[in-house]
């Protein structure tokens, strides 16, 4: 906030732009942090004007009230997220004494910078690591570690803190302070009041937790206590508040400090919007139950859906919500590593999510993370694999028509039993199809082409030599109930055309989907209303994923013609922080889901493989791009 304002005086008119170059923030944090200072000069004897088409302006209301908040930050002021030589200090501390893994996330958090600052000075650090045979590694959904010889460890740990005189006398206190503490005594104390209260977390929520409490114990030894917190103690549930109490207490006895109410209500609030718990308060049940229920019955008429029939799925709701509910009031999110995959896997799910938020009369009102709204997906993602594995364990009967040899037909028998475990196959030719047969098959698969069969009779035509590869778009294509009566099972290359290959060499993300999607309007392939919608969705959550690969798509599925544009950039541009080289216009009809589904594991793949995603942002022509992306299909 101090940082901010300091802007705000130094500037007669602020734009977004200079505070995006300031920060290092997206447009939506900047304009989340006007928000909170507009909150907060209600009573602050301030004020942060609108100018139309200029950008803002402070507006002191009370000089008095002014300079004494003013006062209060710079007194209270413990890190400066603005000097860069202290933060890498910081975070090679966090880094040394912290034993297990730690995410950029959480240092973020702690130093009050962006995630982008962190990246940036990690780049530095990895190499001054390195002078002490000290490697930064990374892992996958866990975070940061160093790896190295304790010698060379306890070598650097000497060096930063000689650094550490030099550079700022309360950085030294604070890491002479950290070193002190005994934390896994604390750590275990933590873990044993969320078994005993029923309450648990993940283990970066429990290092994030306990890095706020070191933080808390310093600031108490400086004397600098939290003097206004605006909490509502009747938001936090009896558990949350008996459980932070006897931690609080305990770190009284163990510290030997007083900790005030108003920093015990700051922690409840941590700890109860963090922590997931089995119980919701009957009082708000009701209310919650029906606000899903009717988010469902709207989702359902939209996507042709079943999700309010299914009891678990509400019930996972109603846990998820409510704990959700609280962390938006208490200004708190949850991080979710898995993000991107979730988004490019559970493509359908993550827009079903939307949907419902949406349709759900609390949650429409705030903004949520896109992390959030992850979590909230795979709700809706286990929805539909439960409804997967019910359809293929209903399948009793197989009937496989072939004119094949019979080894070949064996290897087909021997693919279906493995894939439908439950079903009873029988493998005939087609001089041997009976009624009965055809009366009591639950499925009907062919590699001959069957025109006298009654009409009524849905055949999927096979190749004689299927792979495991073919099998399971088979299973997509059952589960999805999108089955084609004696035609070829689809597959993604249907989905490309020479019309929709372009190359463009524009520098704004959304003027290229823009473009674009109104190209594939006019050649026949999307409805009129596909551009708006496709930008409607990249302007709540990106659809930019790993390695610059993007796959922006509409909020309503009501392709004219199932098919897939190919942009590709001929320099890199980025969006929200990240970079795209590649852009699939993804453009596909509502009852298709199934091809949804071979989109997804299409842009998995290409993610992974930084050769191919080189070599297509290379390509000059839709041939030459076939080429490369047949690997994939």
């Amino acid at each position: 906030m101090n940082q901010l304002l300091e802007v705000f005086q130094t500037h007669s008119i602020v734009t977004i732009q200079l505070l995006k170059q300031e920060f290092s923030f997206s447009e939506r944090k900047i304009r989340e942090l006007i928000k909170e200072a507009r909150e907060i000069g209600i009573k602050k004897g301030f004020d942060i004007k609108t100018l139309i088409h200029q950008g803002y302006r402070l507006e002191i209301v009370d000089s008095v009230t002014f300079k004494e908040f003013l006062d209060y930050l710079n007194q209270y002021e413990i890190f400066d997220g603005g000097n860069k030589e202290y933060r890498l200090s910081l975070i090679r501390y966090l880094l040394l004494q912290n034993q297990g893994f730690i995410t950029i996330d959480q240092i973020a958090e702690v130093l009050d910078v962006s995630r982008n600052t962190v990246i940036s000075d990690l780049k530095i650090i990895k190499k001054q690591l390195l002078e002490f045979d000290i490697v930064l590694s990374s892992k996958t959904h866990y975070g940061l570690t160093i790896k190295g010889s304790e010698a060379m460890k306890r070598k650097l740990f000497s060096k930063m803190i000689k650094e550490e005189m030099e550079l700022d006398h309360n950085s030294n206190q604070y890491f002479e302070f950290i070193q002190g503490l005994k934390f896994d005594e604390v750590k275990k104390m933590f873990i044993q009041l969320l078994y005993e209260y029923e309450m648990r977390m993940t283990e970066n929520t429990i290092e994030s937790i306990l890095i706020h409490l070191k933080i808390l114990l310093f600031r108490i030894s400086q004397k600098n206590d939290i003097s206004e917190v605006s909490i509502n103690k009747n938001l936090i549930d009896e558990k949350s508040y008996q459980l932070t109490k006897k931690l609080v207490r305990y770190l009284e006895r163990k510290f030997k400090v007083v900790i005030k109410e108003q920093e015990m209500d700051l922690i409840a609030s941590q700890i109860y919007g963090k922590a997931t718990s089995n119980q919701v308060p009957k009082e708000q049940e009701k209310e919650l139950k029906e606000s899903i229920e009717q988010a469902l019955v709207k989702i359902d008429q939209e996507f042709l859906t079943d999700f309010r029939h299914d009891d678990l799925l509400k019930e996972c709701l109603l846990l998820h919500v409510y704990p959700l509910l609280l962390r938006i009031s208490f200004g708190l999110e949850l991080n979710n590593s898995l993000i991107n995959s979730i988004s490019v896997q559970y493509t359908n799910s993550f827009l079903i999510s939307i949907r419902f938020i949406e349709y759900h009369k609390e949650l429409s009102q705030h903004s949520l993370s896109r992390d959030e709204l992850g979590y909230l997906a795979l709700h809706f993602a286990a929805h539909q694999e439960r409804k997967n594995q019910e359809s293929i364990q209903n399948i009793r009967n197989i009937l496989v028509v072939s004119d094949s040899r019979r080894s070949k037909t064996l290897l087909l028998k021997v693919l279906f039993e493995n894939h439908f475990p439950k079903a009873n196959v029988t493998v005939r030719t087609t001089q041997q199809i009976e009624q009965d047969l055809l009366d009591g098959a639950d499925l009907v698969f062919s590699t001959e082409l069957l025109d006298e069969l009654n009409k009524q009779v849905v055949v999927i035509m096979i190749d004689e030599t299927m792979t495991e590869k073919e099998m399971r778009r088979i299973k997509n294509m059952i589960l999805f109930q999108d089955t084609a009566v004696n035609n070829k099972v689809p597959t993604i290359q249907n989905l490309f055309f020479k019309d929709l290959f372009f190359s463009s060499d524009s520098k704004d993300y959304l003027d290229v989907l823009e473009t674009y999607s109104q190209q594939m309007v006019d050649y026949g392939y999307a409805d009129s209303c596909y551009p708006g919608s496709v930008l409607e969705r990249e302007k709540k959550f990106s659809t930019i994923y790993e390695n610059g690969i993007a796959g922006p798509h509409s909020m309503v599925q009501n392709a004219k013609k199932d098919s897939i544009g190919v942009i590709l950039l001929k320099k890199p541009i980025h969006y929200e922080k990240k970079e795209v080289k590649c852009i699939f216009l993804i453009n596909i009809r509502k009852h298709h889901l199934f091809l949804h589904q071979e989109v997804s594991q299409f842009m998995m793949k290409l993610m992974a493989d930084t050769g191919t995603i080189n070599m297509l942002s290379q390509t000059k022509t839709f041939e030459e791009f076939v080429i490369y992306a047949k690997k994939l299909w």
